[in-house]
């Protein structure tokens, strides 16, 4: 019984970790286009969602959303709730690390190929 529950474990949060790892991607690439609707996009994703206590986001995905007519399970709650809080986070790690390119080497990379 207890293993079944470790491998659940195991899936919620490589399930998670995965939906954030791509909304994380996309919300990053987002940030540093260069159109200036992409950007507001993500900003306003990031801001609102690391702004927000985790457990409110829960409560709205898996109590509010019922009210409008979107039903989920818990554990689908849980992992969207996770993928898209983990997702803002990682968003800006992906933009930190790209804005940390030095022009110059960002240049010199085009040139290249």
């Amino acid at each position: 019984m207890a293993l079944a529950g470790t491998r659940l474990h195991h899936v919620f949060t490589v399930t998670s970790l995965t939906l954030g790892l791509v909304i994380g991607i996309i919300v990053a690439v987002c940030r540093v286009s260069s159109a200036w609707p992409l950007k507001a996009i993500g900003l306003v994703y990031v801001e609102i969602i690391r702004g927000m206590p985790l457990l409110v986001l829960l409560f709205i995905l898996y109590y509010a959303l019922p009210q409008v007519g979107v039903r989920m399970s818990a554990i689908t709650a849980g992992i969207l709730g996770l993928g898209i809080n983990a997702g803002a986070y990682i968003a800006e790690i992906f933009r930190a690390g790209i804005q940390a390119v030095p022009v110059g080497q960002v240049e010199a990379a085009r040139t290249v190929g």
